[in-house]
């Protein structure tokens, strides 16, 4: 399975996958019972890795994927559902995907399968107008707070099912 993390989003000031290395993932049997397999993918500078999987013929699998940067506070105990940390941190851009069903009689070329997408919604706040030429001095400010309340965010992703699971403000 080829795996490569979106790099079309060059124009976001941060968090735009740059700083990921790899990318976790595990494969399920098909009832969701046991972990066969569960280690990391090492990506490329072009945000981009292979998972070779040698699987058992008459048998299906489910594969998911979880990935994230090194400063990232999100947690999971399997990749089956990741708890969401909203605690201000620019690292903390993550990605989840997955392939379910795979058959592994007739399954045989699964190029291209995944490409992980952000599960849950992230703000950023940028402003061009501070610095030198603007009549104002970045020495000179301080910012002291701000706070954004949305309510009904979710607190964990389901990764087998693709949606959001549980509420927090």
């Amino acid at each position: 399975i080829n795996v490569s993390v979106p790099d079309g989003l060059k124009t976001k000031a941060m968090g735009d996958a740059s700083t990921l290395t790899k990318v976790n993932y595990e494969i399920w049997d098909s009832e969701w019972t046991d972990i066969v397999e569960k280690n990391v993918i090492e990506l490329d500078e072009n945000l981009k890795g292979t998972l070779a999987l040698k699987l058992i013929r008459f048998k299906t699998y489910n594969v998911l994927f979880w990935a994230q940067g090194e400063a990232a506070k999100h947690t999971w105990t399997d990749l089956r559902e990741i708890s969401i940390d909203y605690t201000p941190n620019i690292e903390n851009d993550a990605f989840a995907g997955r392939v379910l069903g795979i058959d592994a009689t007739n399954d045989k070329n699964l190029e291209n399968a995944v490409v992980p997408k952000r599960p849950f919604a992230q703000i950023n706040f940028a402003t061009d107008d501070l610095g030198a030429g603007k009549g104002v001095n970045m020495g000179d400010l301080a910012f002291k707070s701000a706070k954004v309340t949305v309510p009904g965010l979710a607190k964990k992703y389901d990764n087998v099912d693709g949606v959001a699971a549980g509420a927090v403000e």
